[in-house]
């Protein structure tokens, strides 16, 4: 009998239908339920707009619908999961949960979280921002987004919070401060963010920290998205991999941390800002994957910065011998990519005197987190520990605020290189290595 009451239930709650408006993100229930506990769980999804198409990932129904006034008209739509139909209309929903989680919070406008930010309006969100850089601030208040004082306020205005933040005691603060995510007048009780998204690059156990306070927290009374299963917020750690140029080309990594119904909430805001979005496993893997992918990277530079200063120094053409790494077995991101040799590639910080990319100082605290990570761990990190003095001696020679792949310049005395020749459509590439694109 329940069987049958489930797949009733999966007949008539979805009718996959879209609208003309614009066309946005949101939930509905639907999917697989095998027992008293999904059918349960599969109650009161929160929904968007009055017409959903329905697309079934893991026994939840993603929607795409209409974002009301304001909405950008970006379609985000995109097939996590096998697309399955089935009757009825999404206002079927229970009472509160026809809303979609359309206003977004974001904390941190730096390098990365400008850009991410950015996007997000694109994709049509509301978006209240907040940060202590207050041209940072001005600036997407220019594109369309609203101010938060502090980030109390900036939760009290916000569906879901993301914060992109520089270190663990700014996330610490942002979130359990005085004026933080979880604080009120009525202290951890009366949260109204029902998700809760941090991009930052931290230690794991900062983000544990946070994960345990937001699961002391209980969700607003007032809440529209309060089910049987959110009583209080859903944390995720979701650190990012693609620098500046994939946080403005929304084309970033999210490696993620935390409960999986979670991340599922999460995918359309993840997806208007990158492409590629991993669950690492439980909270604090997201964190983990990152340290150990910047600990690849920083070794990874300071390698590809010393071999083409020994190139420069013996007398090859640097745009030359990128490009044979970039066919062969040196290639990696460090080099086709980022390339840390002025004029070899274009719109990288490299060709813009270092600056506006990954500061030297953060790569110096995302290596002494990993080392601190594995010392705890008993892992024998000798490469890291070797490339952190090297990071450190650009911070000691005034190059904190430069990117990290200024290492070419600082620490082995590289030049650059005259921008390539223009060349007609139709000139001969023969004997020179392919053009070097600047982005993967």
């Amino acid at each position: 009998m329940l069987r049958s009451a489930c797949s009733l239930l999966r007949g008539v709650v979805l009718r996959a239908q879209l609208n003309e408006e614009k066309v946005g993100w949101g939930w509905a229930v639907g999917g697989n339920c095998g027992d008293l506990t999904e059918f349960g769980r599969e109650l009161d999804q929160p929904a968007i707009g009055k017409r959903a198409e329905s697309r079934h990932l893991h026994g939840v129904a993603w929607v795409s619908g209409s974002m009301g006034a304001g909405a950008r008209g970006v379609d985000r739509r995109r097939n996590f999961g096998s697309s399955t139909e089935a009757g009825g209309d999404a206002d079927g929903v229970k009472e509160g949960g026809s809303t979609t989680l359309k206003n977004v919070g974001f904390i941190g406008l730096g390098n990365m979280g400008a850009r991410m930010a950015s996007n997000l309006l694109s994709a049509g969100f509301r978006l209240v921002v907040h940060d202590r850089n207050v041209a940072a601030v001005d600036e997407m208040k220019a594109k369309g987004a609203l101010e938060g004082r502090d980030p109390e306020e900036v939760a009290s205005q916000s569906d879901v919070v993301i914060t992109m933040l520089p270190s663990s005691p700014n996330v610490e603060d942002v979130y359990l401060g005085p004026s933080g995510i979880l604080r009120s007048t009525h202290g951890y009780s009366n949260v109204r963010p029902v998700l809760l998204i941090d991009a930052s690059t931290i230690d794991p156990m900062t983000t544990k920290k946070v994960a345990a306070a937001v699961q002391r927290s209980k969700l607003a009374d007032e809440s529209k998205y309060l089910d049987s299963r959110w009583h209080h917020p859903l944390l995720l750690d979701t650190p990012v991999s693609g620098g500046i140029v994939g946080a403005e080309k929304a084309t970033l990594t999210f490696m993620v941390g935390g409960e999986t119904v979670a991340l599922d909430a999460a995918r359309p805001f993840l997806s208007a800002m990158g492409k590629s979005i991993v669950h690492c496993g439980s909270t604090g893997s997201g964190q983990v994957a990152k340290l150990c992918n910047n600990l690849a990277l920083a070794i990874e530079m300071a390698a590809v910065a010393e071999a083409l200063a020994l190139g420069q120094k013996l007398g090859v053409d640097l745009r030359v011998l990128s490009g044979i790494f970039n066919t062969s077995s040196a290639r990696c991101w460090s080099s086709d990519t980022y390339n840390p040799v002025p004029g070899v590639l274009e719109n990288i910080p490299a060709s813009r005197g270092y600056g506006g990319g990954f500061a030297t100082r953060l790569m110096v605290k995302d290596i002494s987190l990993a080392l601190a990570a594995g010392k705890e761990a008993g892992a024998v990190i000798p490469l890291g520990a070797k490339v952190l003095e090297l990071y450190t001696r650009m911070i000691d020679g005034g190059a904190s605020s430069k990117d990290f792949s200024a290492i070419y310049e600082h620490i082995y005395g590289g030049a650059g290189v005259s921008p390539a020749p223009k060349t007609s459509p139709d000139s001969s590439q023969a004997g020179h290595p392919a053009p070097i694109a600047s982005d993967r």
